[in-house]
């Protein structure tokens, strides 16, 4: 994988709640449906993001999401009149394209770096294959998706490429299943709750006096976590995502010791929120 470290580490990032009136009037759907997916069905969010780090990332905006492609199984969504989705989990579901049995959904996407983030000099993109996002079948706290790996990168500091090794970690997870849930002051009847995170550790080789050092550049720690909820005959209608990172302590002691600048932040924090708005499905 030739993904960039700090696309890595900054991103992932999305979204929570807010409020949303049932129509009643909405078709039912087989007992089995979270994710209805007929041609004409399309899906609001409210997006709101927040950040004392980056500025830029604090903004307010509307998504609306809706079905591009669909077959008896599989599902190609896209949003906002075909450009990017400003949610981070409306985002990954529009990534790619969406798998259907009657008990599960999974993903085949990647992960961009935003716009707003560009500025750190990662542009590449995060493979998703496989990545289950719910499986009715599953026991709660039971995780549904794994995927581990490392690979070597350089990051550059004061002109230098310094050789990094990466371990992560992407995992999604049954949290709990409710035959009713309250989310933005509505009640929703079976409901699925999954968490998505994605964790990463990074070694770094730095060389003090002629003499290589390996340094802990970042402690293990998730730079993404996203809980999502998915609602029967609705589809997704609920996700909040905290998203960052924390340089370690090592590292940034050793680096004031010598003298030695990095041109980009300490520590990011992101929060983030979709909430479904409004609705329509055939």
């Amino acid at each position: 994988m030739k993904s960039k470290i700090f696309f890595l580490i900054v991103t992932v990032f999305a979204f929570s709640c807010s409020n949303e009136s049932v129509d009643s009037s909405v078709a039912e759907n087989n007992a089995s449906d979270f994710f209805p997916n007929n041609a004409n069905n399309y899906w609001k969010y409210v997006v709101d993001s927040n950040s004392e780090d980056l500025p830029d990332m604090n903004f307010a905006a509307l998504d609306s999401v809706y079905v591009a492609e669909s077959s008896d199984n599989s599902i190609s969504l896209a949003a906002n009149n075909d450009t990017s989705a400003n949610g981070r989990m409306n985002m990954i579901l529009t990534s790619g394209t969406l798998y259907k049995t009657d008990n599960t959904l999974a993903l085949d996407g990647n992960i961009d770096l935003t716009e707003n983030l560009a500025d750190l000099g990662f542009a590449d993109s995060f493979s998703l294959t496989g990545l289950t996002l719910y499986d009715l079948e599953a026991s709660n706290e039971s995780i549904m998706f794994t995927e581990t790996g490392t690979f070597s990168n350089s990051i550059p500091i004061q002109d230098t490429e310094v050789p990094v090794d990466v371990n992560f970690e992407i995992q999604t997870k049954k949290l709990n299943f409710y035959d009713s849930k309250i989310l933005n002051q509505i009640n929703y009847s079976n409901v699925f709750e999954g968490e998505l995170r994605i964790s990463l550790e990074i070694n770094a080789t730095i060389s003090l006096l002629g003499f290589p050092q390996t340094v802990a550049f970042l402690d293990s720690q998730d730079i993404l976590y996203i809980r999502y909820y998915f609602a029967e005959s609705i589809g997704m209608v609920n996700a909040e995502a905290s998203q960052g990172f924390a340089l370690s302590d090592e590292l940034t002691t050793l680096l004031t010791l010598a003298n030695i600048g990095l041109e980009i932040p300490s520590s990011i924090n992101i929060s983030s929120s979709e909430v479904l708005s409004d609705y329509a499905l055939e």
